[in-house]
């Protein structure tokens, strides 16, 4: 069962944006690849609070990498590359920021005499990409640092399974401070095929609004950005091997923020 719940896991949470981590590690000596392409499409944007007409697409082709260490230690890398379409500006195109992360899983619901849920640490350092900032299609910040998070998880039943991170980042180039939470739900359907739901927030530590007080284009990467958003997913498991993935996500709510329709297909392969 922890590699059917690994293998949902790792689908429900390749979109782009999110927390990396999950509490059920690969099993040692294991990588798994996983390779995404995202589609980010908003008619709409957040300015401040309030809702504006907008035309931005963004494509983003991520390349994901774990590696089992130990029992309870794992390694994963995520870069991307992506282009972005804005209505009245040139196309956009640029490497994407990347993480290295260490996971350290330090109780295992599996194994453990205890009642607890799985639980692990989290940290990982933040490289920027090669992207320009000061539009508002920018790709990213375009700021390096590091996140940390605290990773739950319980198998509820053989099918089903919940699990929770909250986590904190923080980069350079004064970009805010940003409180991550996630929490997920996934149901096994069968050996193969399995589906899931999930909830995503972040919460920036700003106070500047576009077209705020105290604005100007080269404060994008500082403004106050936050995000809702939901979303469905469906996994199936080839082989041993192989795993294909779709997800579909929305920004229900934010701030500063385009209010996304996020579609992403995932193809995986672990050996």
């Amino acid at each position: 069962m922890n590699r059917i719940i690994t293998a949902s896991v790792l689908m429900a949470l390749s979109s782009t944006g999110f927390a990396e981590g999950n509490p059920w590690l690969l099993t040692p000596g294991d990588v798994d690849i996983n390779i995404s392409y995202v589609n980010q499409d908003a008619d709409s944007f957040y300015l401040a609070d309030k809702e504006t007409d907008i035309d931005i697409v963004q494509n983003t082709v991520w390349l994901g990498v774990k590696y089992g260490i130990s029992d309870d230690l794992a390694l994963d890398f995520k870069t991307g590359y992506a282009k972005n379409k804005f209505k009245g500006a040139s196309d956009v195109s640029d490497r994407t920021d990347s993480t290295l992360g260490l996971t350290w899983r330090f109780n295992d619901e599996f194994i453990s005499d205890n009642n607890y849920p799985s639980a692990a640490l989290r940290f990982a350092i933040i490289a920027a990409g090669s992207y320009d900032v000061g539009t508002v299609n920018a790709i990213g910040d375009g700021a390096s640092g590091f996140e940390t998070s605290l990773l739950l998880g319980r198998a509820i039943t053989d099918k089903f399974a919940v699990s929770g991170e909250i986590g904190y980042r923080n980069r350079d180039n004064s970009v805010p401070d940003e409180l991550l939470l996630t929490v997920n739900t996934f149901y096994n359907v069968s050996n193969q095929f399995s589906v899931s739901a999930g909830y995503y927030y972040v919460d920036s530590d700003s106070n500047l609004d576009i077209a705020g007080p105290g604005f100007s284009p080269d404060k994008f990467p500082i403004v106050d950005e936050d995000s809702e958003t939901v979303s469905l997913g469906a996994s199936f498991q080839i082989n041993d091997s192989m795993y294909i993935g779709l997800d579909i996500a929305k920004v229900i709510d934010g701030r500063n923020t385009s209010k996304n329709d996020i579609t992403a297909i995932n193809y995986g392969y672990t050996f």
